[in-house]
């Protein structure tokens, strides 16, 4: 239900893109419905064999503060993942050798890494 509505209309729009790199794009977005921030942290990374690319995405809601924060720099966005302390998180894993992405909600601290 999450991922559809983040993919809808009325779902989740970019606020704004924090990082923006080939492999590795954090940005702040917000519900199209009820103005709810979230952390989006995506990472890649090369399949330089079968050119298979795993992908990463994960979905933390935010507070306005911490929005804040990020888009000031006085977050950086790899401590990203501590915000997730104590909180759910909407996580998408497609790795290389998988059909399709594998979506479930997950909670916690997660790591924050740069893909290549």
């Amino acid at each position: 239900m999450a991922q559809e509505h983040h993919r809808s209309r009325d779902g989740v729009r970019l606020d704004r893109t924090i990082r923006d790199d080939s492999h590795f794009i954090v940005s702040v977005q917000r519900c199209g419905l009820c103005s709810q921030a979230f952390v989006s942290v995506f990472t890649e990374y090369i399949d330089w064999v079968a050119s298979q690319d795993a992908q990463y995405r994960t979905v933390l809601p935010i507070t306005d503060a911490e929005a804040d924060d990020l888009v000031a720099g006085r977050l950086s966005p790899h401590r990203a993942g501590a915000l997730g302390h104590g909180r759910r998180h909407l996580q998408s894993d497609w790795p290389s050798d998988a059909e399709e992405p594998s979506v479930y909600w997950g909670s916690g601290v997660f790591e924050v890494r740069e893909g290549h």
